[in-house]
């Protein structure tokens, strides 16, 4: 079942970034996903972010944050349970963000990856637009189709 985060979900929220991302813990660079708190994550859902769910037995299985500006549909922190990963969580979620963001009339979606993860993107229709050296991320952008004229909020 996916369904829209709301504040009361934020503890379990910074659980599921932790566990996703502590692999990266060690690396030079920094993994601003692990600084998230549940009070950053409550601010944002209720403020500028949305955050969508996937839940399997009852359980937050995967999430992804996400802002409409400009047309653009720009998502961050999407991570899925190290148990559930491989099955398709990350792809569903995508999904759906594009569903809506193309609701909302936007044109494209826009997301910053480390270099290992921009083959998935990319395989999902993502191409590479650019490169953040200081944070050694690459920035990723897929064009959507155009169903509505409407802008993004």
């Amino acid at each position: 079942m996916i369904r829209f985060a709301q504040q009361a979900d934020a503890n379990a929220l910074h659980h599921l970034l932790q566990l996703a991302f502590s692999k990266y813990d060690t690396e030079l660079t920094d993994t601003p996903a692990l600084a998230e708190t549940p009070t950053s994550l409550k601010e944002k859902i209720a403020s500028s972010h949305k955050a969508l769910l996937v839940l399997k037995n009852g359980q937050i299985s995967a999430m992804c944050l996400f802002q409409f500006a400009n047309r653009r549909c720009h998502f961050i922190r999407l991570c899925v349970h190290p148990a559930y990963q491989g099955q398709g969580l990350g792809t569903l979620l995508l999904k759906e963000m594009e569903q809506h963001a193309n609701a909302q009339g936007c044109s494209s979606m826009c997301c910053q990856a480390r270099k290992a993860n921009c083959a998935y993107y990319e395989k999902l229709g993502y191409s590479i637009s650019g490169y953040n050296a200081q944070s050694d991320l690459y920035l990723l952008k897929k064009m959507l189709k155009e169903r509505q004229t409407r802008q993004c909020a």
